[in-house]
């Protein structure tokens, strides 16, 4: 082969050599800016983030702002509980045909009548206890002025934290007293009584009928305050209800 062509070819070699590392180094020059393009893309998408995190995070609330609107929550709770016991049940109206002597009413049929007399007091006695109204039924109940001294004298002697749940000694005997009252009364009665316009205390005979169709007839004693009429809470009964609440007595040492 003659030098001049020899030269050539060696001339074309090196050109197409060089030819292919400068398309390579293009090709990776272009990888090279992609990958920069998307690492700046994420760069920027995470610092947006970080932006909306931080932003997000002022807006909540601190823990003292947590602490002051659970307090504010509890504290709204608690008056509506309030106002829920304080409102005044309202009496039923009046029953087309009001029951008289001798005559049964349902207790589907029982209701808050009132407390205007004897008759209708012990109804809603009954109304109270079988729903489990305490507060009505609280309102309901009351003492002669000597078993009051011993209701008060009953009442200080429970422990601190019973006295500050119930609040009264009305209050124990109204919780005693439907807890206890019979799932199955079916009936009232009235056996006995009447009106007594002029009367501070009355006294009413009533049956109590209950679905396993047994009876039970009591005699109910009620006074007359400034506002209504009571049932009166007899010694015994209160005596009894009390050592329900206060529990056992410590053993001696």
């Amino acid at each position: 082969m003659k030098p001049r062509t020899v030269a050539w070819t060696l001339f074309l070699s090196a050109a197409a050599a060089l030819a292919l590392l400068l398309g390579m180094s293009v090709a990776r020059g272009r990888q090279r800016n992609a990958m920069l393009a998307r690492e700046q893309t994420r760069h920027q998408v995470l610092l947006a983030l970080q932006g909306e995190n931080a932003r997000l995070k002022a807006l909540q609330p601190s823990a003292a702002e947590l602490a002051r609107l659970e307090a504010v929550k509890q504290e709204s709770e608690r008056l509506q509980q309030e106002l829920t016991r304080a409102k005044p049940v309202e009496p039923a109206e009046s029953k087309n045909t009001p029951y008289g002597l001798g005559e049964t009413l349902a207790a589907r049929d029982w209701s808050y009548s009132g407390r205007l007399d004897p008759k209708s007091t012990l109804e809603s006695v009954l109304w109270a206890a079988s729903r489990g109204e305490l507060d009505p039924l609280a309102g309901l109940l009351g003492f002669t002025p000597d078993v009051r001294e011993r209701a008060d004298a009953l009442f200080a002697q429970l422990p601190l934290v019973s006295q500050q749940e119930y609040g009264s000694p009305e209050r124990v005997l109204a919780t005693l007293i439907a807890g206890s009252f019979p799932k199955d009364a079916s009936a009232m009665t009235v056996l006995g009584g009447g009106e007594w316009p002029d009367a501070a205390a009355a006294a009413i005979s009533a049956r109590v009928d209950h679905s396993d169709g047994i009876s039970r007839i009591n005699v109910y004693q009620l006074q007359h305050v400034q506002d209504g009429w009571q049932l009166v809470v007899p010694e015994e009964v209160l005596s009894g209800y009390m050592s329900t609440v206060a529990g056992p007595p410590a053993p001696s040492p």
